[in-house]
């Protein structure tokens, strides 16, 4: 059995080289790259991972506006 503390099973996992995710578009359906950046933004944040490619969502806020 393994007697090193929790604690540095969750540290070894955090030094890990991550990469960008990719995710799938809910409007288009084409995937797009989540940055490690913005993953640990919204990690940090509490956000959900975002659901729209960044032209799907840019046109959801220009209709939203009232920029039709």
């Amino acid at each position: 059995m393994n007697d090193a503390p929790q604690e540095n099973i969750s540290f070894d996992l955090f030094l890990q080289p991550r990469e960008a995710e990719r995710l799938k578009c809910w409007d288009c359906g084409k995937r797009f790259k989540w940055a490690v950046e913005e993953q640990d933004l919204f990690r940090m944040r509490g956000w959900e991972p975002p659901k729209r490619c960044t032209p799907c969502r840019d046109e959801c806020r220009r209709l939203r506006d009232g920029f039709a």
